[in-house]
């Protein structure tokens, strides 16, 4: 098996990452689907579920046992990068803006205090 992932995480792995979750909320969503089908549409979107576990386990078999245990982690809340983004959508562009520099802060590791006005 090639040894070229088995590597500890850093900026090209980011990009796997994302990849990979990207790939986990499609089969979460096809899972989904296929629960409303039936016939030759409930095989198709069988199929596509197939695919995605394909392109999961393909990945996942090469990466080293610390890359896995992260990347396990990180997929057990896939969905919730997917919720975050359709909040975003909703916001104006100042709004995301706004929130682009919390995330931005609390990844550099600063705290962030939010202060509720009363007078409501």
């Amino acid at each position: 098996m090639p040894e070229i992932i088995k590597e500890k995480f850093r900026d090209t792995s980011f990009h796997l990452a994302k990849a990979l979750h990207f790939a986990n909320v499609s089969k979460q969503y096809f899972e989904l689907l296929k629960l409303e089908a039936n016939g030759e549409t409930k095989m198709l979107f069988q199929n596509c579920i197939q695919r995605m576990d394909w392109v999961y386990h393909n990945i996942y078999d090469r990466l080293s046992q610390n890359s896995r245990d992260i990347l396990k982690k990180e997929m057990s809340d896939s969905l919730v990068f997917d919720e975050i983004m359709n909040r975003l959508i909703l916001l104006e562009p100042e709004q995301r803006n706004i929130v682009e520099s919390i995330i931005t802060s609390l990844s550099k590791g600063e705290t962030i205090e939010f202060v509720q006005n009363n007078n409501y």
